[in-house]
């Protein structure tokens, strides 16, 4: 299951909404920190198809400005 943790930066006057938009789709968690104009995305999901699926999703929301992933664990890490 990827786990990944983004910074969203929504367009002017779109934080709430995109917030909720955000939160709506399946394996998301977003959270608006108190007084920010950004959004901290973090997203799970169960396979690669999953993950696909919803990097689809993710870009087709105009609410979105720019996304930057600040964090990405594998389903298997190499040592």
């Amino acid at each position: 299951m990827p786990v990944c943790s983004y910074v969203v930066f929504p367009r002017p006057g779109q934080t709430r909404e995109l917030a909720t938009q955000l939160a709506a789709l399946p394996g998301c968690s977003a959270e608006v920190p108190e007084e920010g104009e950004v959004l901290v995305l973090v997203t799970d999901t169960v396979t690669d198809a999953h993950e696909k699926a919803l990097q689809a999703d993710l870009r087709e929301l105009e609410d979105i400005h720019c996304m930057v992933m600040t964090f990405g664990a594998p389903d298997e890490v190499v040592s």
